[in-house]
């Protein structure tokens, strides 16, 4: 998952993605159960230090958007409000917007929240979080070309590695070179 918290505040954003359940062709046919689910089961985002069963969810909402490719895409949002246990077992109430669409038999989850205390002061930026999400997928040769790079990048990173190694291992040593100067 990616991930962004201020610790000061405990407002945080990440994004989850999970295989779209068998049968569903779009994030539009899911239920918000579905999501809840994700967040709240022990194996979630916030069922970690325990289940989160004390929620409710608000203003579930399907609509188009458009995709960067142009097209129109399906993205379903909804507000959350839910009691979660931290790391230190204190119970915190929390909400948060979440925003999710389904890209090559994925679903992207993004979720911005809160804490409750700081609800009214966050409120805006949560949504403009929600708002702004978009997830589309790669064209099959941009992504085969983006490997490539990014497999390039690595070796090359690997032997520059290689030569700083060499190169301390020669740190302090003096010797002469072909020509007779001396090096270092």
């Amino acid at each position: 998952n990616l991930d962004v918290r201020d610790v000061s505040t405990s407002d945080s954003a990440f994004v989850l993605v999970s295989p779209l359940p068998k049968g569903k062709r779009s994030v539009a046919e899911l239920k918000p159960a579905f999501f809840t689910s994700l967040l709240f089961s022990p194996e979630g985002k916030y069922g970690a230090y325990g289940g989160v069963d004390d929620f409710k969810t608000s203003d579930v909402e399907v609509l188009e958007l458009t995709s960067p490719g142009g097209g129109a895409q399906p993205y379903q949002r909804m507000n959350l409000r839910f009691n979660a246990l931290t790391y230190n077992q204190n119970l915190v109430t929390r909400r948060a917007r979440l925003s999710a669409t389904s890209v090559g038999g994925s679903v992207f989850v993004c979720v911005a929240g809160c804490l409750q205390n700081r609800y009214k002061a966050a409120a805006d930026d949560l949504t403009a979080v929600q708002r702004s999400f978009r997830a589309s997928g790669a064209a099959r040769q941009r992504a085969a070309d983006l490997e490539a790079a990014a497999l390039q990048a690595a070796d090359a990173a690997e032997a520059s590695a290689d030569e700083m190694s060499a190169s301390k291992a020669l740190e302090g040593t003096v010797g002469a070179t072909s020509a007779g100067r001396v090096g270092y």
